[in-house]
């Protein structure tokens, strides 16, 4: 996938256990919603690569993949949009995820409710048209400050705003790996494809 808006942003690793990747579809109705990618730094890749290389995926392994993936100080995020949705189905998605962070103990509800509070402000830029196919969204991690880039799918950058706090970190990065995410499964099963 692009580098996107951050080229040369944060050290990153290199071969098939330095990203994990996935296509998210809605299976009932055969949708295509989004691809997803999340490429981690050295240090996180070869952790990755130590568990993952010639085991099998079993839960014990799912869990400690994911707890690697979580403590990333280096990472970045890509996800693109396959189809148009409206604003209320992005809302419904990241708060459902989120809820999940929350549950797993990563983020405290004060943090979870300030999150709810501030998606419709940060997003607002949805309000009249939602989410158009071929928008993108980036997210780099370095330590604890998140830069998150929001690309129409003309080239123009609707957002880009740097958050600081490891919560901000765990928030994203857990919505995507905690035990109930939506994503978790298909991004950690990437990993076996080799």
């Amino acid at each position: 996938m692009a580098e996107g808006p951050f080229p040369g942003g944060v050290p990153l690793g290199q071969g098939p256990f330095a990203k994990m990747s996935m296509l998210y579809e809605r299976t009932f109705l055969r949708v295509d919603v989004m691809t997803l990618e999340i490429h981690f730094g050295p240090d996180v890749a070869t952790r990755l690569e130590g568990l993952a290389s010639g085991t099998k995926l079993t839960p014990s392994v799912e869990d400690s993949i994911a707890n690697i993936a979580l403590q990333a100080q280096n990472a970045r995020i890509h996800v693109k949009f396959r189809r148009n949705f409206s604003i209320d189905k992005f809302f419904e998605g990241a708060l459902d995820n989120t809820n999940q962070v929350l549950k797993a103990g990563l983020i405290k509800k004060e943090f979870y409710e300030e999150i709810c509070r501030q998606l419709p402000i940060w997003y607002s830029f949805m309000n009249d048209r939602g989410v158009l196919k071929g928008d993108e969204m980036f997210h780099l991690i370095k330590g604890d400050t998140l830069r998150s880039v929001y690309r129409g799918a003309n080239g123009e950058v609707l957002m880009d705003q740097i958050q600081v706090g490891q919560e901000r970190r765990l928030a994203v990065l857990g919505s995507y790996l905690v035990k109930k995410s939506d994503f978790r499964k298909g991004l950690i099963e990437s990993l076996f494809a080799y």
